[in-house]
């Protein structure tokens, strides 16, 4: 998604960007990038906007986004349902022609509880009275809570599942001179959320089109060798074969057992299997120098892991085999689907099961309810951090 900043601030104070903040905004959006500023006159304040832009949609709009009133929006995110957008309509520019027909607080969060999609936003409202934007009354927020809450409820799981996955798999510029160069990539171990989402995004990706499937696998500490048996390894083994078995982790090889079951289901489609091999001194350079603070405030172990694997598979480097070679690619995709959340929604794991059999049916709907409350700051923000990184979305 885009990298968007404001800062508000008294106009006499001085203001230095720090260099790498920018840059680090800059790889979020790595489309377009702008600078503005507003200042009060009755009040002295000063509001510094910065957007870069990851096109996704329509034409490409430069943000910051202002109208002939003076109102501007910094936009991050997709819209996936509620506003109608034609294929050339760009979602920024919508979503800042809604906004300016607001008039109040109630009218702006009526508007945005009926927006679909993962987003974030900075708008300036410019008053009469250069007041700025009023604030939101708590009664306010609590109005947009209770009519998401009461959003209605969709029967059949698959096809809810099918038709998010077609709105953001579909919902992608026009990049017909692109040839093979694959659009959408899958975050893909072969377990069964990468599987189904590989299966719904070939329902509604043109045949003629690549998908390319990230699988990361850490250096193990030793490839296996047969010298665990007493036996020296044989001179004829070759350099691919022993990179191979460095990085056999279980996540490659049931990836490989996914891509068989892919390939029997849609062999017309053409599967790229990225195989992403991370050695242990590229892993510590680049957790230290990068990923560490893309993770932050989050600091666990399931944290820095799960980080550290979306961030290398997002970078796209790896190698396709083939015929029992393997040659260097770099995936194209500007989107990935990531299937972060199936096993909270699901009940995937362990602690699911010790919850149902210490609280029974009422209790583990409890603990899913929980879990799925605070996803969007706990795990999305995450990995939404991490692969914005790459100048790509997670969706």
């Amino acid at each position: 998604m885009c990298g968007i900043f404001c800062l508000v601030s008294p106009a006499s104070s001085p203001f230095t960007w720090d260099d790498r903040v920018y840059q680090l905004l800059k790889r979020r959006g790595p489309d377009s990038s702008k600078d503005a500023i507003v200042s009060g006159c009755q009040l002295p304040y000063r509001c510094l906007f910065s957007a870069h832009v990851l096109h996704m949609r329509g034409l490409l709009t430069t943000q910051p986004l202002q109208d002939p009133a003076g109102n501007i929006l910094l936009w991050n995110g997709e819209v996936f349902g509620a506003l109608q957008l034609l294929p050339t309509e760009n979602d920024t520019a919508v979503v800042l022609q809604r906004l300016s027909s607001c008039s109040d607080p109630c009218d702006i969060l009526s508007f945005l509880c009926t927006v679909r999609g993962p987003w974030g936003f900075v708008y300036y409202q410019k008053m009469d009275k250069d007041h700025g934007n009023p604030e939101s009354t708590v009664e306010d927020l609590e109005e947009l809570l209770d009519l998401i809450k009461k959003d209605k409820a969709v029967k059949g799981l698959i096809d809810v599942l099918s038709e998010a996955v077609r709105r953001r798999v579909q919902s992608l510029p026009d990049e017909s001179q692109a040839g093979e160069r694959s659009r959408i990539a899958v975050l893909f171990s072969g377990g069964i959320d990468s599987m189904i989402l590989a299966v719904l995004a070939h329902r509604h990706v043109p045949h003629c089109q690549s998908v390319d499937l990230l699988n990361v696998a850490f250096q193990q500490h030793e490839a296996r060798k047969d010298s665990a048996r007493g036996q020296k390894p044989s001179r004829s083994q070759s350099e691919t074969q022993m990179r191979t078995a460095m990085f056999d982790v279980p996540d490659r090889i049931t990836g490989r057992s996914g891509l068989k079951e892919l390939q029997a289901l849609a062999p017309q489609r053409r599967w790229n299997f990225v195989e992403v091999d991370v050695r242990r001194e590229e892993l510590q350079e680049m957790r230290r120098t990068r990923i560490a603070d893309l993770v932050y405030p989050l600091d666990t172990v399931l944290d820095d892991s799960i980080g550290c694997a979306v961030w290398f598979a997002a970078r796209g480097e790896g190698f396709l085999a083939r015929d029992h070679h393997r040659t260097v690619f770099v995936s194209s995709a500007k989107v990935i689907l990531t299937g972060i959340g199936a096993d909270e929604q699901l009940a995937g794991y362990a602690r699911h099961r010790v919850r149902f059999k210490t609280s029974g049916h009422q209790g583990l709907v409890q603990e899913i309810a929980m879990e799925l409350g605070r996803i969007s700051s706990r795990n999305l923000g995450r990995d939404d951090r991490v692969i914005a990184d790459h100048g790509k979305e997670a969706r």
